[in-house]
């Protein structure tokens, strides 16, 4: 067990050298695009979700391909978007997910959208943790779990699921810088669409993970995808 919870947080560590931690458009996990962030957002219900005509309604979320969908939200205007995420909020992560595992993904981007509101670094970041109920010291929240008896490996299982959801979020910190270098001119739109549908399979191919050896290859590469990215930006 001790080995498991040292691997973890070797994945933490390789991609805490981000500062910038914030939700990019084109994955389509933020409900506004880029300036105007809520205070507060409810998480949804499931039974209250309303039918939409997919066909008619929505201008990106009906596309085929993950690469046509970002490319789609990358070039909305911000009332598109909004109006976009109003008829169907759906990240790109919890888009084939079984209901309620999907379900609980789109929870999980909404209730931390009150965090976009605190500037980039350690204070959004403390937002984030604190909206997955995730101390900033992993070895400290694993003794909570000494004291369950019984429950001990459900409670180190939930810990390392709120782990690996920080990871992914720093994933996103990535897609938002890309978006960023793009609209200062020093890369093409179609490098970012590039990038942002790369992370959003490697966010798909770390939840199929079934090992932190496997997780943690795939942060690697998510590493290699920046640094090819940067060197574009650097030409």
């Amino acid at each position: 067990m001790k080995i498991i919870l040292l691997s973890i947080l070797i994945v933490v560590l390789l991609i805490s050298g981000h500062e910038i931690f914030a939700a990019g458009g084109g994955g389509g996990g933020k409900t506004v695009k880029r300036t105007e962030v809520p205070q507060e957002v409810d998480v949804i219900q499931p039974a209250k979700q309303k039918t939409v005509d997919l066909s008619q309604e929505l201008k990106c979320g009906n596309l085929s391909s993950r690469g046509e969908r970002v490319r789609c939200r990358l070039s909305l205007e911000d009332e598109e978007y909004a109006r976009e995420n109003e008829i169907l909020y759906l990240p790109e992560e919890c888009r084939d997910m079984v209901e309620e595992k999907k379900n609980n993904c789109i929870n999980l981007y909404k209730k931390t959208q009150r965090c976009w509101q605190f500037p980039v670094g350690e204070s959004r970041l403390q937002c984030v943790r604190e909206n997955l109920n995730l101390g900033r010291i992993f070895s400290t929240e694993i003794k909570t779990c000494d004291a369950k008896g019984t429950e001990r490996a459900k409670c180190i299982s939930e810990i390392r699921e709120k782990a690996f959801n920080l990871i992914k979020f720093r994933f996103y910190d990535l897609e938002e810088r890309a978006e960023k270098i793009s609209e200062e001119g020093k890369v093409s739109s179609e490098d970012v669409v590039l990038l942002v549908s790369m992370l959003e399979e490697k966010k798909v191919e770390f939840n199929q993970a079934t090992s932190i050896k496997e997780k943690r290859k795939i942060v690697l590469e998510v590493r290699e995808i920046w640094k090819e990215f940067i060197k574009k930006v650097k030409k």
